[in-house]
């Protein structure tokens, strides 16, 4: 079962992911992870654990509020183009 905290933070790290136009690869040798434990928090088949939202965060150079935080709805635009 996904928990509604750990979507949000999937969400956030896709969509900030996105924002700087990095794959999950690029993300993944950042934070030094594999590219499938990206795609596994992302889809929300796995949690992220606090010790991996700070790597995160760190590496996207956010505050790790931006990962709690809820995610705010897409535009039109975005929604229709897939990100």
């Amino acid at each position: 079962m996904v928990h509604t905290g750990s979507i949000t933070v999937a969400a956030n790290i896709r969509r900030i992911r996105h924002d700087r136009r990095w794959s999950q690869s690029d993300l993944a040798r950042v934070v030094g992870v594999h590219q499938n434990l990206i795609s596994r928090i992302e889809i929300g088949a796995r949690p992220c654990t606090p010790v991996e939202m700070l790597a995160f965060a760190q590496a996207l150079d956010v505050d790790l509020k931006h990962l709690l935080a809820t995610p705010k709805p897409l535009s039109p635009f975005r929604a229709s183009h897939g990100y």
